[in-house]
């Protein structure tokens, strides 16, 4: 039995992790084989047999008790009421709140409390910062004055993007260029593409999933971008400066966020870094 900030817990528990960042935590730890539930946003949701939960907002009570779960976790997502709820109904329930990129490194020490690897938690944590404290020495010698002006769009839908507030909005900053999106009104603003002409981003970065046919759609789109004349008038896209970032790393506030902010730095400055081969990164044009 291990005491943990949480209570003590037995190497054989089963879990139910009901947030992406939870689940990816958990694989990081090498303890899938403890996940009985999980969401379909999560890794791993397409393995044969894998129980999964559509809603994390409001997920099935019924569901959740059916499977007898000695622990969920849960993460911003699950509204405190809801959490209350389960508690009601005698389920163990932990909510990990994110609200920068320094609470993602520091929430991956509960989780390896709560599942008995702490040392192992402790050494992903301090990996995360380090990985995020070496990208700003680097990019924390770029003058002011010569950071990018920068986009991130989730997809080639320039209605969701990361603003200030949001993970992905911090890592912009930490890497090194200007959010344009930085003065929206949300975390994840919503954007005309009046609204992006007005901000003339120097630099798009793109999210995607890891599928490739979703790579090839977005480079189909982008293509198209040049030939139209209110896309052309985007600094961006005129210089070729769009970069495809896949395998979900932009899109889960979990144990890869410091592998994501490498990731921007290096689309950002590629010549700042070294020129390291990456299955995540790719440039519209070389």
């Amino acid at each position: 039995m291990v005491p943990g900030l949480f209570g003590c817990l037995f190497a054989e528990d089963r879990v139910v992790s009901l947030a992406p960042s939870v689940t990816e935590t958990i694989l990081a730890l090498g303890l899938e084989a403890r996940i009985i539930g999980r969401t379909r946003y999560c890794p791993g949701a397409d393995r044969e047999g894998a129980v999964i939960f559509e809603d994390m907002v409001q997920p099935s009570v019924e569901r959740l008790i059916g499977l007898r779960p000695d622990l969920i976790l849960t993460s911003d997502p699950t509204p405190e009421a809801v959490v209350t709820q389960l508690r009601r109904m005698g389920l163990r329930v932990e909510r990990l709140v994110t609200s920068d990129l320094g609470s993602v490194a520091t929430n991956l020490r509960p989780v390896g409390e709560l599942l008995g690897q702490r040392a192992r938690a402790e050494t992903l944590a301090n990996r995360v910062l380090k990985q995020i404290e070496a990208v700003e020495r680097v990019t924390g010698e770029v003058a002011e004055g010569k950071r990018p002006r920068v986009v991130l769009f989730y997809g080639t839908n320039p209605e969701f993007c990361a603003g200030a507030g949001s993970f992905t909005g911090e890592i912009l900053e930490r890497a090194g260029g200007h959010n344009v999106a930085a003065d929206a009104d949300s975390a994840w603003p919503s954007l005309s593409r009046e609204r992006l002409m007005s901000w003339d981003p120097e630099v798009v970065l793109i999210s995607l999933t890891e599928n490739p046919v979703d790579l090839a759609a977005a480079r189909a789109t982008v293509s198209r971008w040049k030939g139209d004349a209110l896309w052309n008038r985007l600094s961006a896209v005129r210089s070729g400066r769009i970069v495809f970032i896949t395998g979900s790393l932009l899109m889960i506030p979990g144990p890869r966020v410091g592998e994501a902010a490498e990731a921007v730095a290096r689309a950002l400055y590629p010549d700042l870094f070294p020129a390291e081969a990456t299955s995540e990164l790719h440039f519209l044009e070389p």
